[in-house]
């Protein structure tokens, strides 16, 4: 279970941001892609310019994004179990290695950061998130 504190912190980083989540997810994914091999691993954007994909990876992005909101909102509930289960099964689908995913734990935090949610307990949530995940 991740640590209460934690928990308030990173809920008060993000209150009031679902405006935001598209713009998130598109900086996250831009991030993301500037790292090699990381845009490789998604089929329909493999190879192409990410300015030509930007509608995609921002509708992309915010969905991913809603999914660690979804994530730090159930943290502390018996939810978790299956969001969990279904995380894994969705990336183990993909052929997303676990290393790949936990590798954006930087990317996560500057893109919070770049939003304004510098709160020093993300790192802390992101080690609880990626260590629930692993695979």
């Amino acid at each position: 279970m991740c640590d209460a504190k934690v928990l308030a912190d990173v809920r008060g980083d993000l209150a009031n941001r679902t405006g935001e989540l598209g713009a998130i997810g598109c900086d996250l994914f831009e991030r993301m892609f500037k790292r090699a091999g990381v845009q490789d691993m998604f089929p329909t954007y493999k190879g192409k310019a990410v300015d030509s994909i930007k509608s995609e990876i921002t509708a992309h992005g915010e969905k991913v994004v809603k999914l660690l909101v979804d994530f730090v909102t159930n943290a502390d509930k018996a939810e978790l179990s299956t969001m969990v289960a279904d995380f894994i099964a969705l990336h183990k689908k993909h052929n997303i290695p676990h290393k790949a995913l936990a590798d954006s734990q930087g990317d996560i935090v500057a893109t919070l950061g770049k939003f304004g949610m510098n709160n020093a307990s993300w790192g802390p949530f992101l080690d609880f998130f990626f260590n629930a995940v692993k695979f």
